[in-house]
């Protein structure tokens, strides 16, 4: 087990998706961590950065939750899936309240829902969302699920 560091975790930053699959002008929202270094690369465009890279701290999920919104935005689908999972899976372990991990864990989710809908891979990605609707039911993962099921016409 190790602590999470709130501080960091207190400040979510919005990024916008492009949509890569869909026609329409309607965007996903991926979630990021602010910790002042893959965060800041990220919302500067820095999506290759070699800091996204190179960092690989040990328990730490915030590496791999923004590496995964990083993916997503250089198009390497599968990477961002994998990228989420393994936040995912840290965020279990996380000595955090469990509201705070929840949220966290269902941010990870809503990002890897969204590759795997730009990867056709509609089944795991509805799963995804609704999931994380369960662990969280905040406004942005409901804006991700709604877009999903209007684009797959699940209404």
């Amino acid at each position: 087990m190790f602590k999470l560091n709130l501080k960091p975790c207190l400040w979510l930053i919005l990024f916008v998706c492009s949509n890569f699959v869909f026609a329409n002008n309607n965007d996903f929202k991926l979630m990021v961590v602010d910790d002042n270094a893959s965060s800041k690369a990220i919302m500067q465009g820095n999506f290759a950065n070699n800091s996204l890279e190179t960092m690989n701290e040990a328990n730490n999920y915030i590496v791999p939750f923004n590496r995964c919104v990083a993916s997503v935005k250089l198009k390497q689908f599968d990477k961002a899936d994998q990228d989420c999972s393994q936040a995912i899976a840290m965020l279990k372990k996380v000595n955090a309240p469990h509201y705070k991990r929840n949220e966290l864990t269902s941010y990870a989710l809503s990002n890897r829902g969204i590759a795997r809908l730009m990867v056709k891979n509609d089944t795991a990605a509805i799963a995804d969302f609704y999931e994380a609707v369960q662990l969280n039911n905040n406004e942005l993962v409901s804006f991700n699920l709604n877009l999903a099921k209007q684009e797959l016409k699940l209404w």
